[in-house]
């Protein structure tokens, strides 16, 4: 298997067992020590299905090792489904979550 779909798949297991749901990985690079990897889910509270308001798309950023373990992360954006999607990264972006030291 080549190893960009490993990173995919570490990428994808990682966040489904961290934020206990589904998504897509949308972009991995190569980095010198490793990938950043982007990941696209859908957040949804009760009291949004219950309104009826449309959930929010969050894009997370993931910082992996060479071995393909998650070191950081964080949520890059969010935005409501119906928004036109921009670049990755805004002013309001969440401070790194570091889940392994090196």
């Amino acid at each position: 298997m080549a190893i960009l779909a490993e990173a995919y798949l570490a990428v994808a297991r990682f966040f489904e067992s961290t934020l206990g749901k589904g998504g897509r990985v949308i972009a991995i690079h190569p980095l010198a020590d490793g990938y950043r990897a982007y990941f696209e889910t859908i957040e949804e509270d009760q009291y949004m299905r219950r309104t009826g308001r449309e959930g929010i798309i969050a894009v997370y950023e993931a910082e992996l090792t060479d071995g393909l373990e998650v070191k950081a992360y964080r949520r890059k954006n969010a935005r409501s489904r119906s928004a036109i999607p921009g670049p990755v990264g805004s002013p309001d972006e969440a401070p790194i979550v570091v889940v392994s030291e090196p």
